[in-house]
């Protein structure tokens, strides 16, 4: 093998390491200087040819083998957009090459027009602003989707849904903060606290992209009040700074709930203020998902400081035991899966149901996990729970699954104060440290 060969070879290798992951770093900011240093001393003609090659060949290498390519909603996706977005639109017209009609075609028709499209409308893997990875993953692809589709319209390329998109990012930020201002996460969290720190990329997202005024206002508004600034990430906190003045979220005249549609996730709370009951509810499949474990039913409450259940699942669980969602004995599943839900359901949503004045409800809700044809089961287990949410009085969601195999349900709580868990038939009681009320 001749050394052009071998250091081709090379390269294809480290560009692909890692299933691909370096093409969001590496990919955008090489468009960016390849446009801002196109006619600058030392930038021949021949060298924009040597990187429009590698561009052609790197794209197409992760296009076959690197990690969802065409699935939004994951973050090596939204590295794979912003590059190719990018470096379509850097190269231009001067891609008269084979390469270049075939990208711009790719980029226009696929990704944009078919991918994210699907994705942006009315119950696309977007719709709601939540991100079904969890949000130690969302904030930087929601990041490089509002500055790629910034740049795609600018250059002619529809990005419809993109405004209701980041309308929606921006609710699911408030929503998302308990009392303390703490954030909820909804997947893998590398930490070992319960909730994480208010994160600045969402929110310069929103600031920075295609939102509507008032949007984009809000959004500086909480990153003034929260005093976030982005010390990695200084392309998206710099264009986030820019334009009209920041303004305070109207919470006051917000509902005080809201379902991210995509994840089917509930959060609702009984006030604005500091010493609110807030309350998250997670339903979101799990199948085919990275970062999301088996935890359809997992819920977290809070009152005001005091964060009264928690889910404590440690970073890649793959159990349901680790939060709060029911667990199952039932013959439905392999030996090694029970108690744990199943991690291949299809069937999980939400269904709604009108309710009593209370603000109590109760629904169904579709195979939590359990109903999987390749492992022979042909049903799923029933659960019922209902499912508060404060502040209005009209159509509730409430959660439940069905069975036609008899089986034990298990409600993990992972709470203060005094709790009781059947053993063996026998009913006992644990003391566990209370959590007094705030103030």
């Amino acid at each position: 093998m001749g050394r052009d060969r071998q250091a081709g070879l090379r390269r294809r290798l480290a560009a692909l390491r890692d299933s691909g992951y370096a093409i969001r770093n590496l990919g955008p900011y090489g468009a960016l200087a390849y446009d801002w240093l196109h006619d600058a001393p030392g930038m021949t003609p021949a060298l924009r040819l040597h990187a429009r090659q590698r561009w052609a060949a790197w794209l197409a290498s992760y296009k076959e083998k690197g990690y969802h390519p065409r699935d939004p909603g994951t973050n090596y996706q939204a590295g794979y957009l912003i590059a190719a977005t990018l470096i379509a639109v850097a190269q231009g017209g001067e891609a008269t090459e084979q390469s270049g009609p075939a990208l711009w075609q790719l980029v226009a028709d696929q990704l944009w027009g078919k991918d994210m499209a699907a994705a942006l409308a009315t119950g696309g893997a977007l719709d709601g602003g939540d991100w079904n990875e969890g949000w130690q993953y969302g904030p930087l692809s929601v990041a490089e989707y509002a500055l790629a589709a910034r740049i795609a319209r600018a250059s002619g390329i529809p990005t419809t849904g993109i405004t209701a998109w980041l309308t929606s990012l921006l609710r699911r930020h408030v929503y998302a903060l308990n009392p303390s201002d703490r954030m909820w996460v909804g997947g893998d969290l590398d930490d070992e606290n319960a909730y994480h720190a208010p994160q600045v990329l969402p929110l310069a997202a929103v600031a920075l992209g295609d939102a509507s005024p008032d949007d984009k206002r809000w959004a500086k508004g909480e990153l003034a009040r929260l005093k976030l600034l982005d010390k990695d990430w200084l392309l998206y906190d710099a264009l986030a700074s820019v334009g009209d003045p920041p303004a305070q979220v109207p919470r006051a005249t917000w509902p005080t709930w809201y379902l991210a549609a995509a994840t089917a996730t509930l959060y609702a709370r009984t006030t604005w203020d500091d010493r609110a009951v807030w309350f998250v509810a997670a339903c979101a499949q799990t199948a085919s998902l990275d970062h999301r474990g088996p935890n359809a039913g997992n819920f977290v409450l809070s009152r005001g400081a005091a964060d009264l259940i928690v889910d404590p699942s440690p970073y890649g669980s793959l159990s349901t035991l680790t939060g709060n969602a029911p667990a199952v004995m039932s013959r439905q599943l392999p030996d090694g899966y029970i108690p744990s839900q199943g991690a291949w359901g299809q069937a999980i949503a939400w269904k709604w149901t009108t309710v009593t004045r209370s603000g109590v409800g109760r629904g169904d809700r579709r195979a939590v996990g359990l109903d999987d044809a390749r492992r022979g089961g042909r049903g799923a287990l029933r659960l019922r729970r209902r499912v508060p949410v404060p502040g209005s009085q009209d159509r509730r969601p409430a959660r439940a699954a069905r069975s036609r195999a008899p089986a034990e349900q298990r409600w993990p709580r992972r709470l203060p104060g005094r709790r009781r868990s059947r053993e063996h038939g026998r009913r006992r009681s644990q003391d566990v440290p209370a959590v007094p009320r705030p103030g």
